[in-house]
C-alpha cells in the first residue's frame, strides 16, 4: 500500500466522482480507476458502491476514510512541526469566509503587525469550507452560523445583534424598540453578501408569522442607497451598520432594536482539530480572537 493510494482515495470520496477526482489529481481517469481497484484488491474489501456511471463510499469505505484522513494530516503534522523545529518557519496563513464582512479591519490590522508574511483568502459557502478545512486545504475558517463537526475545532468570536435600519423619514423611526411582526406590512431589502445570514432572518421571519416582502436584494453598499428609493426596512447585523463608513447609516437612517427573542447572530472561528498550528497559525487564532473582542466592546459602547 502506497501514500498515494491513500491520497487518490481521499480524493475520490470526497467527489464521489472519478471524473473530478481525477480532474482534481491532474492524473487520468483510467490511471485513478486502476489505483483504487488495486487498493480494493489489496484490502480485500470494496470501498465504493458503483451505481452506473456515479460512486459512493459503501459502510467499508467510510471506516477507511476516517482512518485515511487521519493519516494524512498526521503526516503533514509531523513536516510542519519538523520544518518549524529545524528553524523552516511558516509565513502563510489561508483563510476562507462567509462574507467578507467578516474579515473588514481584521486582516488589515493582522498584516500591520505581521507584514513579511503571505496571506490567502477566499468566500466560499459553509460546506465547501468545511470540507477544505478537512483536507487541510485552508488554515481557518470565519464563518456564521459556526461549523459544527466532529473533526472542526469552532470558537464562538461574538453573538451580535440583528436589528431594523429604516430612513429617519419612516413612520416608525421614532421607535427604539419593536417587535418584527409589526413590520409584517412592511416592504423589505435583504443583504446578500452573506447568503447564510438569510437563514438567519427567514427564521425570524418564522418565528414572527409573516412571509416579508422582499422587494431588492444586494450587498450593503446597494442597500444604503436603495432604502429611501424602495420606502423598504432592512434587517442588517449591527456591526453592518457601526462600522465604517457607519455615516452611509446614521446620516440618514435609524437604527430599531428587536424586542423578538431570536436577534442575535454568532460569528466564530474554525480550523481542523488535530493539525498542527504552527507558530504563525497561533498568533493569527490568539489576534482574530481579541480583535472581535475589541470589536464586540466597541459596538456595545455606541448609543444608537
Amino acid at each position: 500500500m502506497e501514500l498515494l493510494q491513500l491520497k487518490y482515495f481521499q480524493a475520490v470520496a470526497k467527489h464521489e466522482n472519478i471524473t473530478k477526482a481525477a480532474k482534481e489529481l491532474h492524473i487520468s481517469q483510467p490511471s485513478l480507476s486502476i489505483t483504487i481497484k488495486r487498493l480494493e484488491d489489496e484490502l480485500g474489501v470494496p470501498l465504493f458502491r458503483r451505481i452506473g456511471k456515479n460512486i459512493e463510499l459503501n459502510q467499508f469505505g467510510k471506516v477507511y476514510l476516517k482512518h485515511v484522513d487521519s493519516i494524512l494530516i498526521n503526516l503533514d503534522n509531523a513536516k510542519a512541526e519538523v520544518l518549524e523545529l529545524y528553524g523552516i518557519r511558516n509565513t502563510q496563513i489561508s483563510l476562507s469566509s462567509t462574507a467578507t464582512l467578516f474579515l473588514t479591519g481584521l486582516l488589515k490590522e493582522f498584516l500591520i503587525s505581521y507584514p513579511n508574511i503571505k496571506m490567502v483568502q477566499s468566500i466560499h459557502n459553509r460546506e465547501d469550507i468545511l470540507n477544505a478545512l478537512k483536507l487541510g486545504n485552508i488554515d481557518f475558517a470565519i464563518t456564521s452560523p459556526p461549523i459544527q463537526d466532529l473533526n472542526v475545532e469552532t470558537i464562538n468570536l461574538m453573538d451580535e445583534e440583528i436589528v431594523v435600519v429604516v430612513n429617519k423619514d419612516h413612520p416608525l423611526a421614532q421607535k427604539k424598540f419593536i417587535y418584527l411582526n409589526e413590520l409584517r406590512n412592511e416592504n423589505f431589502m435583504e443583504l446578500t453578501e452573506n447568503y447564510s445570514f438569510r437563514d438567519t432572518t427567514n427564521a425570524l421571519y418564522k418565528a414572527a408569522g409573516f412571509i416579508p416582502n422582499i422587494v431588492f436584494e444586494g450587498d450593503t453598499s446597494i442597500l444604503s442607497e436603495l432604502i429611501d428609493l424602495k420606502k423598504a426596512v432592512l434587517l442588517a447585523p449591527i456591526s453592518v451598520c457601526t462600522m465604517p463608513p457607519s455615516d452611509r447609516y446614521n446620516n440618514k437612517y435609524t437604527i430599531i432594536r428587536l424586542k423578538d427573542e431570536l436577534n442575535t447572530r454568532t460569528v466564530a472561528l474554525s480550523y481542523a482539530k488535530g493539525r498542527y498550528l504552527s507558530e504563525l497559525a497561533n498568533s493569527f487564532k490568539e489576534f482574530t480572537i481579541s480583535y472581535y473582542n475589541d470589536f464586540l466592546n466597541r459596538i456595545n459602547r455606541i448609543q444608537l
